[in-house]
């Protein structure tokens, strides 16, 4: 059974991860197909926190899957898009940090600090050590710092 909080989870890792409306939709899809058909993770973890392990490890083999068919210069906003984003709000900064950032700190500051998952849960979903996590988060926070001041 998959909750609404985790079909918000893939659509918006998706949508940030992508910024192309219709590769999120279908790597949307599919995740959500993958994750709707695993049984709960037994282990050590409690169960809340082993699905969202699992959903972490769901959702980094649909973007690698799926990344190879993005180009490579996307545009700085979604053109058409059913998505609604504020009037006024900028996401040229963050296609920079995109561009910018190597795709484990992409997917971890979209984890960590859009999706709100924790450090263990973002190592142990991408199959890295805890410190790598760190490691990542921080340096796509200060590229994405960059970004921001950059276009300030």
């Amino acid at each position: 059974m998959i909750t609404d909080e985790q079909v918000r989870w893939i659509a918006l890792f998706f949508l940030f991860s992508f910024m192309d409306e219709k590769a999120a939709l279908m790597a949307a899809a599919s995740a959500t197909a993958q994750f709707k058909g695993q049984p709960p993770t037994p282990g050590p973890l409690v169960d809340e926190s082993a699905r969202r392990v699992q959903m972490i490890r769901v959702l980094r083999k649909v973007f690698e899957s799926n990344r190879k068919l993005l180009p490579r210069n996307r545009p700085a906003t979604i053109p058409g898009s059913v998505w609604k984003i504020p009037e006024g709000l900028d996401i040229r900064a963050w296609s920079k940090f995109q561009k910018d950032s190597s795709d484990g700190e992409v997917i971890s500051v979209v984890l960590s600090k859009i999706l709100g998952f924790t450090d263990y849960e973002i190592a142990e979903g991408l199959n890295i050590s805890i410190g790598t996590a760190r490691y990542r988060i921080g340096k796509g926070m200060r590229q994405l710092g960059a970004s921001v001041r950059a276009r300030a």
